[in-house]
């Protein structure tokens, strides 16, 4: 996931957690970092769930791109993005069309409150 503008951005496969955000958009969810006992942070987050399409879903996975693209060890753990610019299951499935059920979800959530705690010892 990743913040950017207000928002949280992230992607998923289509499945239980993505049906019950299209079914009721506004959502809550929590961030940990946690280092050890002593040294840790935790945010909880509202927000209105949007599934992202068309120029929206690639300047989203643009975002994510971003943030992710120090982590990425090669080329096969780069995205590759249908024409609507949702990413795809990898080109190196053995079946190049994703099902409906594989298919990757990019979504936005519109943060309208936060509240956090941390640990420093």
């Amino acid at each position: 996931m990743r913040y950017s503008d207000g928002s949280v951005y992230g992607h998923s496969a289509t499945g239980t957690k993505v049906r019950m955000m299209r079914a009721n958009p506004a959502v809550c969810f929590e961030v940990e970092r946690v280092d050890d006992q002593g040294h840790w942070q935790i945010v909880i987050a509202w927000g209105i769930f949007e599934q992202l399409h068309g120029d929206e879903a690639k300047a989203g996975m643009h975002t994510l791109a971003t943030r992710l693209a120090p982590m990425l060890t090669g080329t096969t753990a780069q995205p590759h993005l249908g024409p609507d610019g949702t990413p795809l299951a990898s080109p190196h499935a053995h079946d190049s069309a994703p099902t409906p059920h594989e298919r990757q979800v990019l979504f936005r959530i519109r943060l309208t409150e936060k509240t956090g705690r941390f640990e420093k010892r």
